[in-house]
């Protein structure tokens, strides 16, 4: 057993006078992260993710992603219509994406086997403990979600919003934009920009109530430090006298 210092802003208890300031971690816990940081770095380089991804990619930043919200922006004057962006932390729904939608994905973009055979492994069945004011209790055999597991549920997340980039590619309405990192210029087809993926466009009730859901686990109702979000945001333009902007 590893004792590690646990920061004094990441807790699963409300309450933490009574409890250590150390995190207890497992040496077969410590080994298996790197294990699977070392999958994760293999699979980058085998299977890498779409241009437009600056989140799952070392080499990118948010450049691209800024250039593509002002060019977003842009057209949504000049066409005046309605634009609706928001953060990543409203689609706190990767956690519901079942095993078998992954197994799909990975065989889709052309994972090889045997690494298809150990990613599809970590997304199976488990138990895990939390630790409360009571102590670790057992939250008994589950089936892990898209984003949960293990430090692989980035490659999971990224290479699900790649499948969804691509279908916005081959959508009609693009916005081609010229002057990016790649040599090449890349093609979006939606008015949604989430974070820095692209992702499917929906409406301002469907909106609405992504980023209110949220709110309650990861957003402005939630701890913050338990998933790692500190606030879920909605910026709105429309082309009428309403506000250009919204918190919801």
């Amino acid at each position: 057993m590893v004792f590690l210092p646990k920061p004094s802003h990441a807790t699963g208890v409300w309450e933490r006078q009574g409890l250590p300031p150390w995190r207890p971690i497992t040496v077969q816990s410590s080994l298996a992260t790197r294990l699977l940081t070392a999958i994760s770095c293999y699979l980058e380089t085998r299977v890498p993710n779409h241009p437009m991804q600056h989140g799952f990619q070392r080499d990118k930043n948010v450049q691209d992603a800024a250039l593509a919200t002002t060019l977003l922006l842009d057209r949504a004057v000049l066409r005046k219509e309605p634009l609706y962006l928001l953060s990543k932390n409203c689609e706190k729904c990767y956690d519901r994406i079942p095993r078998w939608v992954m197994a799909y994905i990975y065989k889709r973009i052309g994972v090889p086997k045997l690494l298809y055979d150990i990613l599809m492994g970590f997304l199976g069945p488990g138990e895990i403990d939390i630790r409360t004011a009571f102590g670790w209790v057992s939250s008994g055999t589950r089936e892990f979600g898209l984003g949960q597991g293990s430090v692989l549920s980035i490659r999971h997340i990224g290479y699900y919003m790649d499948v969804l980039m691509q279908r916005q590619d081959q959508g009609p309405d693009a916005v081609i934009i010229t002057h990016s990192q790649g040599a090449e210029p890349h093609q979006i087809a939606s008015t949604v920009l989430v974070d820095d993926v692209i992702d499917v466009a929906t409406t301002r009730s469907g909106i609405e109530h992504r980023v209110a859901v949220s709110n309650v686990f990861t957003g402005i109702h939630g701890t913050g430090g338990v998933f790692g979000a500190s606030k879920s945001f909605l910026l709105q333009y429309t082309p009428t006298e309403r506000s250009a902007s919204a918190t919801v």
